[in-house]
């Protein structure tokens, strides 16, 4: 797939979290069918660079993007500057990018600056039949529509996104599975409870099986180790405080994730293992564009209180919690045992 226009620098920007980033490779690949001769950068948050450090991936280069203070903001606009890009396309615009670019593409008259908001002008979401799309979908159509591609048009699980480690995967002499027990609120956390139930099962089903939980340093992280630690202790356990750098390689070195929807859950997905996720408040069309049969999740549906005021539930914390308390332990062993020793086995 080629297109007629020539551009030497492309940066394709997507100034929003690890999970966004990550479906975010799926555009730079699209980018990179339709620019073959083209350099492609790829902007993203600079606390999220680590990430890219020590995997392979299908940008060209990784572009920090620090907008954490007027002066930060300023070093960021001069090294775009330097950067003399002929082409900037944002997958999410924000209000800070926005100025950023817009100013960047008046000082440079040579720059072609475009975004993609995610947003009708009415501020509706883009839909498909009234249903909101797939976030990679919306990603790859932006692209689409911006260079006015009319055969061949991107479909998402063409484009899922890929990391591959730069070393040699080293054997595991047991199979790990990664249990995802963060998320960035707490209406999206499978109970802590069922956590614990659900890998004393795990733990009974395989003696060769270990369970890795990835954690950051924050409070919040380490409370909940603690309260976990409180339920379940076992020698197969083991928490992993990896920085972002060294993330990917735990992830590789993993046979499969059990998780809350966040990042983890994208990091997995890209480098190839499989995974299972908890959806609570909000739906796994939009936010899960992977297939079903390769990355299967759990989602109550047609739950009147998640669709009372949007099409998902934005609420930090909720009393009743039934989208995911309903899912309960006994219900997702069942429907995972089968695979997990499958998984024990071939080790």
């Amino acid at each position: 797939m080629k297109t007629k226009q020539k551009r030497k620098k492309i940066l394709i920007c997507k100034h929003r979290a690890i999970g966004d980033s990550i479906m975010g490779l799926g555009a730079i690949r699209f980018a990179k069918e339709l620019f073959p001769d083209s350099k492609v950068y790829y902007g993203v948050p600079h606390w999220i660079t680590p990430i890219y450090e020590d995997v392979i991936h299908d940008a060209d280069q990784i572009f920090p993007l620090n907008f954490t203070s007027f002066k930060e903001a300023f070093k960021t606009f001069l090294k775009l500057k330097e950067e003399s890009f002929d082409l900037v396309f944002e997958l999410h615009q924000s209000g800070k990018t926005k100025k950023i670019f817009s100013l960047l593409s008046f000082i440079n008259r040579n720059l072609t600056y475009h975004y993609h908001n995610h947003h009708l002008k009415e501020g509706t979401l883009i839909k498909d039949q009234g249903v909101p799309k797939e976030l990679i979908q919306r990603d790859l159509d932006g692209l689409a529509s911006l260079l006015g591609i009319k055969d061949h048009w991107p479909h998402y699980l063409s484009y899922i996104p890929r990391l591959q480690s730069k070393q040699k995967i080293q054997d595991i002499k047991k199979a790990r599975i990664i249990i995802g027990i963060v998320a960035t609120r707490k209406t999206k956390m499978w109970p802590l409870e069922y956590y614990s139930e659900l890998c004393k099962r795990l733990l009974e089903l395989s003696p060769t099986l270990e369970i890795g939980i990835p954690l950051s340093k924050s409070k919040e992280d380490i409370n909940l180790k603690r309260k976990l630690d409180q339920m379940i202790s076992s020698e197969r356990i083991t928490y992993h405080f990896e920085s972002l750098k060294q993330l990917p390689k735990l992830f590789f070195n993993s046979t499969l994730y059990i998780g809350n929807d966040t990042g983890q859950k994208h990091l997995a997905v890209a480098c190839g293992i499989k995974t299972f996720t908890f959806f609570g408040p909000e739906p796994p069309k939009e936010w899960h564009p992977y297939s079903d049969e390769h990355h299967p999740f759990f989602y109550k549906d047609n739950l009147e209180c998640r669709t009372r005021n949007s099409h998902f539930c934005g609420l930090s914390e909720c009393e009743s919690m039934i989208c995911l308390n309903e899912i309960t332990p006994d219900f997702v062993f069942e429907k995972i045992k089968n695979l997990i020793l499958e998984t024990a086995n071939d080790r």
